[in-house]
């Protein structure tokens, strides 16, 4: 399989799929590539939550099922000084993301876990 796909920040509220603005996206802060935990940690990062509080936002998403973007709401919430319970309610997911004091996920539960050497 080849895949050929080019995902651009135009300006400040449009993204670019394959060179054309997509509408659906318009206005989304965050890209999930579904294949990373680091997306998840530019949305830590740039929400900035406090301990105990929490926020929904909705990222662009590369689908790695069909390898198409959609809109993919989701939501954070600060349980502890470097812990966040995650939902992602489009797939009934939940999961407590770990972090290191930058923010960047350390553990992403069965999914994903940082080496460390």
């Amino acid at each position: 399989m080849s895949l050929d796909l080019t995902l651009e920040r135009a300006g400040t509220d449009d993204w670019r799929v394959n060179g054309e603005i997509d509408p659906n996206m318009t206005g989304l802060d965050d890209i999930d590539l579904g294949f990373t935990p680091a997306s998840n940690t530019n949305a830590i990062r740039r929400l900035d939550l406090s301990e105990g509080t929490g926020a929904d936002c909705v990222a662009v998403w590369l689908d790695t099922e069909d390898w198409s973007v959609k809109r993919l709401p989701q939501s954070y919430h600060r349980t502890g000084p470097r812990t966040y319970a995650y939902v992602s309610p489009q797939h009934d997911y939940r999961a407590t993301l770990v972090t290191d004091a930058f923010g960047a996920i350390t553990d992403y539960p069965d999914l994903w876990t940082m080496c460390r050497t």
